[in-house]
């Protein structure tokens, strides 16, 4: 049973998947309205219509999944950010069980009162993502590779491929002493 056989990550022709290509808002939604779908119903049967996206925007705002004026341009490419917010909403929260010690805080670029910041704590938690380095770090604005949404997907998907990770609130660091003097 493999990842390619639930046919949820498409590729941009019949034979070729592009790794290093970034994914759009709309493609993004069109992945995570199949998982839901796989997962609710047992198949993800959308006839696409005109926009080819809209059959996904639609079952998205019906499933909760956005909502409906969360985006307005949908061939945008999606941030990193985005696309955490995204999925996270496309299965239901007792299947993103926490397998990690992910402290409030932890993660570098992930500011508390920032968009998604629920999303992505679930997701770093759940062992769905685990950052771009030893310290967690997200890079929440960078546009999302195809290359990168595979791993991620796959781990959604199956559990059994989610990652074991423990991040901590960095001790704040002290970077500079200064000293006046008065005479």
């Amino acid at each position: 049973d493999k990842i390619a056989d639930l046919d949820l990550v498409k590729g941009v022709s019949d034979d070729k998947f592009n790794p290093d290509g970034n994914m759009t808002v709309a493609a993004a939604l069109a992945l995570a309205c199949r998982l839901h779908s796989i997962y609710a119903e047992g198949e993800a049967d959308f006839v696409q219509g005109s926009p080819w996206y809209q059959v996904y925007v639609d079952y998205a705002v019906e499933n909760g999944i956005i909502t409906k004026t969360q985006f307005t341009n949908y061939n945008a490419n999606a941030t990193r950010r985005q696309f955490a917010g995204i999925l996270a909403h496309a299965l239901p929260e007792e299947e993103l069980e926490a397998i990690n010690e992910v402290e409030d805080g932890a993660i570098p670029d992930v500011a508390d009162s920032s968009e998604n910041y629920d999303e992505i704590y679930l997701l770093y938690r759940a062992g769905i993502l685990t950052g771009n380095d030893q310290k967690g770090t997200f890079t929440p604005e960078t546009s999302i590779k195809r290359s990168a949404v595979a791993a991620i997907v796959s781990r959604m998907a199956k559990a059994d491929l989610r990652q074991k990770i423990t991040l901590e609130k960095p001790a704040v660091e002290v970077t500079g002493i200064s000293l006046n003097r008065s005479s």
